[in-house]
């Protein structure tokens, strides 16, 4: 009878979920998807595309999410610094990439390492108006897959195994806390614009492009550009894009890096005749795929032993 009884639960566990049979992979990342555009591109990659007006922020926004699955042993991170500065574009067709991101902010300010060797570190003292854009990073062994992001001191980023590293500011999402919704503390009494640019208060207070990387616990890698300084595309703050992230998406963790006009996002081929460069890139001031900032680094996504 015991032993009846115990199969009889165990059926019922599997078939009710309490143990579930189907892997964690697969538990879809995008929460809600009214308003998206949703395109499976390549193996184990994804394109979400939102565009429209957003109620809770009272705006216009053009959105771009890249799901970019770790679990396939094709899938992988490639972290690029360039010495003199190039395009997204052209840097993800010279490394013959599938997909890509711009990567973070000045080099005097950042962290960036590849294959165990730092091109550039922090330079900036603790006083420095731009010291708070390397609070975190994006931290990838390409080995064994593993990607994290987390807050880091200038001795973790010194002292760190991880082969690659590319620090950002601000921290949105640290283990499912919001972080990033108090990162300028309180500011009701501020005209931010009249803060000096670089000040953190203004330059993650205010509306911009804005480009993050973030992470699942299904080990699931988000590239993400939301496009700014445009009545079809307003932008978002580092709270609101906080928000933005927990509601669709609720990863374990997210970076904020560089965003305004560097902020792009390119594809090989994403289909359907559409440009390469899926955002709208705002330096030749225009609404359209054209406006690339020349950069030093990148975030790409390579798929090894597929075809380009």
């Amino acid at each position: 009878m015991k032993k009846h009884l115990l199969l009889a639960t165990l059926f019922y566990c599997f078939t009710n979920g309490y143990i579930n049979a189907t892997s964690v992979q697969d538990t879809p990342v995008l929460k809600e998807k009214q308003g998206w555009n949703i395109d499976s591109i390549a193996s184990g990659i994804i394109r979400y595309h939102y565009t429209g007006y957003y109620e809770p922020m009272e705006a216009f926004q053009n959105v771009n999410v890249l799901e970019v699955d770790l679990n396939r042993k094709e899938n992988s991170i490639k972290l690029i610094f360039e010495e003199k500065e190039d395009s997204l574009s052209a840097v993800g067709q010279r490394y013959k990439a599938f997909a890509g991101i711009n990567g973070t902010y000045e080099p005097d300010a950042s962290y960036v390492k590849i294959n165990g060797r730092f091109v550039t570190r922090n330079k900036l003292e603790k006083e420095h108006l731009r010291y708070w854009k390397h609070e975190g990073a994006l931290f990838y062994n390409p080995q064994t897959k593993k990607a994290e992001i987390h807050f880091a001191s200038d001795k973790e980023y010194e002292k760190s195994q991880m082969p690659n590293i590319l620090s950002g500011a601000p921290i949105l999402i640290d283990n499912y806390n919001p972080v990033g919704l108090w990162f300028t503390g309180n500011t009701d009494s501020l005209c931010l614009d009249s803060l000096p640019y670089e000040d953190y208060r203004r330059h993650q207070g205010v509306r911009h492009p804005r480009t993050a990387v973030a992470l699942t616990r299904e080990n699931k890698l988000l590239l993400i550009t939301v496009d700014g300084r445009e009545r079809r595309a307003q932008g978002m703050s580092a709270a609101e894009l906080t928000h933005f992230l927990r509601r669709y998406f609720d990863p374990q963790a997210a970076l904020n890096i560089d965003g305004g006009g560097s902020t792009t996002m390119w594809i090989q081929n994403p289909g359907n005749g559409n440009s390469p460069v899926v955002n709208f890139p705002t330096d030749n001031k225009r609404f359209d795929h054209y406006g690339q900032r020349l950069v030093t680094s990148f975030i790409l996504i390579t798929q090894e032993n597929i075809p380009q």
